[in-house]
């Protein structure tokens, strides 16, 4: 009896430290709703500086759509400047990253999607009715976006064209 009964204990003991050997991470910080990813861009106040940041060049457009005076400027580091201009009440924002990954940071499922030739790149257009809110190529190493407010009303298809053979 005392044999089988040391049997029991072993069998016991080795299946509570099977049960006790997943190790289990406790997370350092609450975790929920509120919990945010740090922001990786830094604010810039020149081109210039975003691209040292960046470690590349962007030519941005001469002309953007008109009242789009106040730009925002920011890279991250070794990987992407964004431009954001705003005009008071609707934003455009143009990014260069690295890679061929789309960085227009838009995700919505727009009803039109075409794609045209501008300055020997294929761009990708996306957007509703006769107004575009993306529009995204590559060329080379790098990607490029142009987003006009993310799911809501975009703008001509032509001032975007124009706006895309002036990036580099």
């Amino acid at each position: 009896m005392k044999k089988m009964m040391k049997c029991v204990m072993a069998l016991v003991m080795v299946a509570s430290m099977t049960g006790c050997g997943k190790e289990t991470k406790v997370p350092t910080e609450p975790v929920g709703e509120n919990t945010q990813i740090p922001n990786p861009f830094a604010e810039c106040e020149t081109i210039e500086e975003a691209e040292k940041l960046a470690g590349f060049d962007l030519v941005i457009p001469e002309k953007v759509p008109e009242g789009f005076s106040d730009k925002n400027i920011s890279a991250i580091q070794d990987e992407m400047i964004d431009i954001t201009y705003d005009n008071g009440e609707d934003k455009l924002c143009i990014r260069k990253g690295k890679g061929t990954d789309d960085i227009s940071g838009d995700y919505t499922q727009y009803d039109e999607i075409s794609t045209v030739e501008v300055n020997n790149q294929s761009v990708t257009l996306k957007g509703s009715g006769d107004k575009i809110n993306v529009a995204v190529w590559q060329d080379g190493d790098y990607t490029y976006s142009i987003v006009m407010n993310s799911g809501e009303a975009g703008i001509d298809s032509n001032v975007i064209i124009d706006m895309v053979k002036g990036i580099e």
